[in-house]
């Protein structure tokens, strides 16, 4: 099981969601919970919740990211 982070594009949530990606912009994964908040702290986000950025089982971003349209 891995986890993703993630928020709502623009702020708004029909805009569906945008993810923090690797160096070979793929969705990162965590490992769990903690490592996901570890690395938000380590780039000076203390408390996600009031920034509207969610942690999430990697499940939902990989639905999500397959219903997304194709850009082009």
């Amino acid at each position: 099981m891995s986890y993703v982070i993630a928020r709502p594009i623009n702020g708004i949530t029909i805009n569906g969601r945008e993810y923090i990606l690797d160096d070979a912009n793929r969705v990162r994964k965590f490992k769990n919970v903690k490592a996901a908040r570890d690395f938000l702290r380590d780039n000076g986000i203390r408390k996600p919740e009031k920034e509207g950025i969610e942690i999430l089982l990697d499940d939902d971003a990989a639905e999500e990211l397959s219903a997304a349209p194709e850009a082009g």
